[in-house]
């Protein structure tokens, strides 16, 4: 519960036990704060309790497919710039399949999960999304990446990603 909403909902509660006796309507002022308070606040509570990885990092349903869809990116990818050269083979775009490892062999995070093409490591699931990957691990049914080489101004290569993990 937020700071400020702690001190309204106390103020709240004590206008409503001090004004109950003496006046109702400033009674029934007060419990209506009380409401208007708590409400919000324990419908946040009981929805944390029934979330799940689609939510905390955001998912569309597919209702013809029955499945929902987790959109991120892929971290690291420009450290495998030789394995992303290989896939790519002078074009400037992938659009497949890719696999999904664990990888405890990371000196960096031995919760790190790996982003495959073709058996060639490209990159990591974020840091941040890697607890609500494996909450849904064995729902996984399938994982889409887009990956775009462009060149900046200096001409280096850089690339941009989307991963797309489907689950049901």
């Amino acid at each position: 519960m937020k700071k400020w909403t702690l001190i309204g909902l106390i103020i709240s509660v004590l206008g409503a036990i001090v004004l109950w006796p003496q006046d109702w309507r400033g009674g029934l002022f007060f419990t209506v704060l009380v409401i208007a308070f708590c409400v919000p606040e324990i419908l946040k509570l009981t929805n944390k309790k029934k979330s799940n990885a689609a939510a905390d990092f955001g998912h569309t349903y597919n209702s013809k497919f029955n499945d929902y869809t987790i959109n991120t990116s892929i971290r690291g990818i420009s450290h495998y710039g030789s394995a992303m050269r290989k896939i790519l083979q002078g074009d400037i775009e992938y659009r497949g399949p890719v696999t999904l490892h664990p990888d405890p062999d990371n000196q960096y995070d031995p919760d790190a999960i790996g982003v495959f093409i073709q058996d060639n490591l490209i990159g990591y699931i974020p840091k941040e999304q890697k607890d609500s990957v494996y909450e849904i691990w064995s729902r996984i049914t399938n994982c889409y990446a887009i990956i775009t080489r462009s060149t900046n101004d200096s001409g280096q290569h850089y690339y941009r990603s989307r991963l797309y993990i489907h689950f049901s």
